[in-house]
Parts: C-alpha cells; structure tokens; sequence
C-alpha cells in the first residue's frame, strides 16, 4: 500500500543525529522509496518559508496516498503547518517528539534554549492549522517518551491530541536522538513494516 516515506528532521537540521539514516536504510531494503532532504537548522539560519520552498519543488510533487510522512522535533510543528496550508493526499502522518508548544522548552536544555526557540517561533503552526491538520483523512500517530530532554510529557500528549493521533508511548527514549535510537528505532522499523 504505501511505497514512498518523507523524513522531516528537527530544529538541528541533521538527519544524521536521529534514526533517520538507519530508518532510510531499513526501508529502502524493503524496496521503499525514502526521501530525507536536509532543510538546515538554526545553526544556519534557517526560516520556514526556506522549508516551504523546498517542499514545494521537491517534495509535495512525491505526495499521494501512498505516502507516509514521518517527522521528528521541530519537523513534527512544520509538517502541521504545511500539510494544513497545502492539503497534499498523504496516507498516513507519524510524528517522533512533537510538541504542541515548541517554545515551550526544557530549561536543562541551556543555553542553546533561547536560539532554539527564536528559529522554532516561525514554525509554530495556528490553532486553525491545528484543527485542519486533525480534520484530514489520513492515519495520524504520535510517539513520544517520558524522559524527553527538551519537552515534558504533558506537551507531547497535548501534540497527539490536537492533531487526532493514536498516541503510542514508549519509556526511556529520550528526545528519540539517543546513540542506540540513531542506529536503528526498531519499534518504529516494525511499526512501519506492519503497515506497508
């Protein structure tokens, strides 16, 4: 049924500081066609409307029912806002550590906490976005984790509710960015493979 996944990365802009290549490599030896564009973070500066344009040329021409989205962090706040703004027919959404506050950051984080949440401000989608988002006809669902190093667990279950997903819970994986998560979140791998 589905044949192509969309890896949307964080606020670091590194796909490599995640699951993802492990994830991309997974699939692919499934015959899976997997699409990982960087789109920078905010070392670089990076802005919404820079991720928009990329979506736009590269990748909203990929989208159908046949897609799944998965998205990590700050990626999970840009996929609502521009899958809202753009309604492609996508077939099933899942998000990795997403917040419904994204400025509402863990002090432990440090100093970076304040760059963080000036890049994150613009990617910050509507309560309207929010409920269209919800309102759209394809699965949603929702990992997240109760050691979460940069939201509290009460922000990540506020995401799943206001995007309509099933929440699936896990203990102890951090922000999904942990060494042994990188290479290779199986439960994710096996949650994907049941469905294609």
């Amino acid at each position: 049924m589905y044949n192509k996944v969309v890896l949307i990365h964080g606020i670091g802009g590194v796909n490599r500081e995640v699951y993802f290549p492990a994830l991309k490599k997974y699939l692919e030896n499934m015959g899976v066609e997997v699409f990982m564009p960087s789109l920078g973070g905010y070392k670089d500066g990076t802005t919404y409307s820079k991720w928009e344009n990329h979506f736009d040329k590269e990748i909203l021409p990929k989208l159908d029912k046949n897609t799944i989205i998965v998205a990590q962090s700050m990626g999970t706040q840009f996929a609502v806002k521009y899958i809202a703004k753009r309604s492609p027919g996508i077939g099933l959404y899942i998000s990795t550590a997403g917040p419904k506050n994204v400025l509402d950051m863990k002090p432990e984080i440090g100093e970076k906490r304040e760059v963080y949440k000036l890049t994150s401000k613009q990617f910050v989608p509507t309560e309207d976005e929010f409920n269209k988002f919800k309102n759209l006809p394809f699965e949603k669902f929702s990992f997240y984790s109760n050691d979460d190093n940069f939201f509290n667990e009460q922000n990540l279950e506020s995401y799943a509710e206001a995007i309509g997903a099933t929440k699936c819970f896990l203990k102890n994986k951090s922000h999904f960015n942990k060494e042994e998560i990188a290479s290779g979140f199986t439960e994710l791998e096996e949650f994907i493979k049941n469905r294609l």
